[in-house]
């Protein structure tokens, strides 16, 4: 008895792996990552627009990937030497991937870092920070928003000034009674 059920367990098994291996068998379960569109962007495709005018003229940034006003989005940033962009937050966070250049990033507590190219730094929602691109030669970098764009400047209390965001794509006005809080 032992012995019948050790054969039909073993004819199971083997008649399992079988079907499993059997041409087409694996191509018929779908793979997403093998069935993502991959999307590629080269310098030359884009269209540097300037930041906008909520921040001082000079910085330049170009959209790679997303639509900045209705979700994530990928862009290349260029500030001038010498540029910096006063203390402000965004209500995504952010990741900033240094290409060239140095840009001194002042978070609202005081810490500082420059950030030389091949560096990182991610910023949570809300949080406000400061940057500047210090040295002789402009800063390239490559920035991630998790969210519609938007931008948040605040004063040395933390608290919201002056506000714009990219789904409005309107001119900055005063929105304190909007904008988020820092948190």
């Amino acid at each position: 008895m032992r012995r019948s059920l050790a054969i039909i367990g073993s004819g199971i098994l083997l008649s399992s792996i079988a079907w499993a291996s059997a041409p087409g068998s694996a191509d018929k379960q779908p793979t997403p990552a093998l069935e993502a569109k991959h999307r590629m962007f080269r310098a030359e495709q884009g269209r540097w627009m300037p930041l906008p005018d909520l921040v001082p003229a000079g910085g330049a940034m170009m959209v790679m990937d997303g639509d900045p006003s209705q979700g994530a989005a990928d862009f290349y940033v260029r500030f001038p030497a010498g540029y910096g962009v006063p203390m402000h937050m965004h209500t995504p966070s952010e990741r900033l991937y240094m290409s060239s250049g140095t840009l001194q990033v002042r978070m609202f507590d005081g810490e500082t870092t420059a950030l030389a190219k091949g560096s990182f730094v991610y910023v949570p929602s809300r949080k406000p920070h400061q940057m500047t691109c210090t040295g002789e030669q402009e800063c390239l970098f490559y920035l991630h928003v998790a969210g519609v764009f938007d931008l948040h400047l605040v004063d040395d209390r933390g608290e919201v000034t002056r506000s714009w965001s990219a789904a409005d794509a309107t001119a900055p006005r005063q929105q304190a009674a909007r904008a988020p809080r820092r948190r």
